[in-house]
């Protein structure tokens, strides 16, 4: 190892490139020998100073025994064997502490031990990319005309809400969606809406639940897809028609085959490297995580701090874009953070790093009027504030959008206003 170490610097002196290396986040630490890795730190000082790479004369004046070495391979192949050697070292370390702490018995601290290295390797060996505008011309025109070419057709997952889906564009890959409200507000109703929609098209959904166990989310996805009162269906009483529908809902699901996966923890001992395992096992095409408070920080140990959550809201943006699918998640507002305007980005409540991460930051707010509430586009990377208006029928357990907004939304439907406009009169 020390050897190629070597090699790197008396590549980096005689080439003059020590910007490629920066750029693929080689630090001192990365460096096995205490000698070299004084060297690559006067290096780093010196471009830094400078603004470029030591000759041979400087390092020949700074450290007269360092003898340089004729090196034919490319920079980047010892670029890419120390990241490898720093993550073999790193790999080895975490494995050798989980398999002891396995040994005595303790396999849930042997699992953090394991993902807290995974997460050490993530952060001490980056493997960046470098996008240049100047040479991916063809790639970007080919992809513009591909959202030209959609015609109206939408970029990402539907969520069965026309407006929010036209401001949006639909949930699409990478992103973190949050809805929030206060406690009760029915976000969580409305994630399990959205998500029901989405695997009646033929998508596969994993849900993971902290706030109610599987069978209770079962049956308000039931009762979503038969269009009956979820009430009713628990107390026993469906009419016949009614039972008949919940029949063929569950029945055409079955048929269809496409998952709908809850996975249970009612003590809460998820994290988002067990999240991360059930999603390469079932392989979804939208992540919904219920009560995302409730998970334990991997780094910290903790939950419901500021520090955990913060981190658990990081962890969850890289797990959406690593996995390459849109990630829902709720979260709570607080009363005591409420404005003049009522909810909005700065109520979500225990940390503000929801609103930081997330693609689009989702509100659910009850109005003055019995089963209507607000749906609140409150922070986007991607369109507008903007607001509409939420009909719940729990009598059939659908939750419908009026065609009157508030903001940029575009209305239009003349029946729709009407029926608006005669609840807000009872």
């Amino acid at each position: 190892m020390a050897h190629v170490e070597h090699k790197l610097i008396s590549k980096i002196i005689t080439s003059g490139d020590l910007r490629s290396a920066i750029a693929a986040g080689i630090k001192p630490r990365h460096f096995h020998d205490p000698d070299r890795r004084s060297v690559y730190a006067s290096l780093l000082a010196y471009q830094q100073e400078y603004g470029c790479a030591p000759t041979a004369d400087v390092l020949r004046k700074d450290f007269p025994t360092f003898k340089l070495l004729d090196v034919e391979e490319p920079l980047a192949y010892f670029i890419d064997s120390i990241r490898e050697t720093k993550k073999r070292a790193l790999t080895e370390k975490g494995l050798t502490l989980a398999a002891e702490t396995w040994e005595e018995g303790d396999t849930e601290e042997a699992l953090r031990l394991v993902r807290e290295m995974l997460q050490a390797v993530a952060d001490d060996v980056p493997s960046g990319v470098d996008y240049d505008l100047a040479q991916t011309g063809d790639e970007r025109l080919e992809r513009y005309q591909q959202y030209a070419e959609l015609d109206g057709e939408l970029r990402g997952l539907p969520t069965g809400f026309d407006s929010l889906d036209k401001a949006t564009g639909g949930l699409q890959s990478g992103q973190l969606i949050v809805f929030t409200g206060l406690a009760k507000s029915g976000k969580t109703q409305l994630a399990i809406t959205v998500a029901q929609h989405i695997n009646s098209l033929g998508y596969t959904v994993l849900v993971f639940s902290f706030e109610m166990i599987a069978s209770e989310l079962s049956e308000r996805v039931d009762a979503i897809a038969a269009k009956v009162s979820l009430t009713k269906l628990r107390s026993g009483e469906l009419d016949k028609l009614e039972f008949r529908r919940l029949e063929k809902a569950i029945r055409t699901m079955e048929e269809a085959a496409t998952p709908f996966v809850i996975s249970e923890d009612v003590k809460a001992t998820t994290t988002l490297g067990s999240i991360q395992a059930k999603i390469d096992e079932v392989k979804p095409d939208v992540v919904l995580i219920d009560g995302i408070y409730f998970l334990r920080d991997e780094i910290t140990g903790e939950k419901m701090t500021n520090a955990a959550l913060t981190n658990i809201s990081r962890g969850s943006k890289q797990l959406a874009r690593a996995c390459g699918i849109p990630v829902i998640v709720t979260t709570q507002s607080l009363r005591s953070k409420l404005g003049a305007g009522g909810l909005s980005a700065g109520s979500v409540g225990y940390t503000s790093a929801f609103e930081q991460d997330c693609d689009t930051l989702i509100g659910v707010e009850a109005t003055d009027v019995p089963k209507e509430s607000k749906l609140k586009i409150m922070a986007s990377r991607n369109c507008p504030n903007d607001e509409f208006l939420l009909l719940w029928d729990y009598d059939t357990s659908t939750f419908q959008e009026a065609k009157v907004d508030f903001g940029y939304g575009q209305g239009g439907d003349d029946a729709a206003d009407d029926e608006w406009f005669d609840r807000r009169a009872a």
